[in-house]
């Protein structure tokens, strides 16, 4: 006669508290990196208004848009506008269209997002 235990087949109950509990930190982590890209995208769209608003005020007085944002430093602008309020603070970039005359603003919101503006379409798009 045989002593030994029987091996239980199939999944335990520790495995299955086990399994949930790594789902959960997965989606928990999961949720946390959209929200943080979320409140980064916001708060770069936030820095972006200024600009906009500076870049119009220039158009305006001038004419035409500046063939760059140093150009409205510091009549229009206080600083060059950054894409974070928070570190690290990469500058906004600007592109005047020489064709249609409207102006890209674009930036990195996090390391695989970037977000670019057209006051032609006078809408952001991600893109590559």
């Amino acid at each position: 006669m045989d002593s030994r235990p029987q091996r239980q087949k199939g999944v335990t109950k520790i495995e299955w508290i086990l399994l949930g509990l790594l789902i959960a930190i997965v989606a928990t982590g999961l949720t946390m990196v959209v929200l943080k890209a979320d409140n980064a995208q916001n708060a770069m769209k936030a820095s972006a208004i200024p600009v906009m608003e500076a870049l119009n005020r220039y158009r305006a007085a001038n004419g035409s848009y500046p063939d760059s944002l140093e150009r409205m430093v510091p009549t229009y602008l206080p600083e060059l506008p950054n894409c974070s309020p928070s570190p690290p603070r990469p500058r906004m970039a600007y592109v005047v269209s020489k064709d249609s005359g409207a102006y890209e603003l674009h930036c990195y919101v996090s390391l695989f997002l970037k977000q670019r503006y057209s006051s032609k379409t006078r809408s952001w798009e991600v893109y590559d």
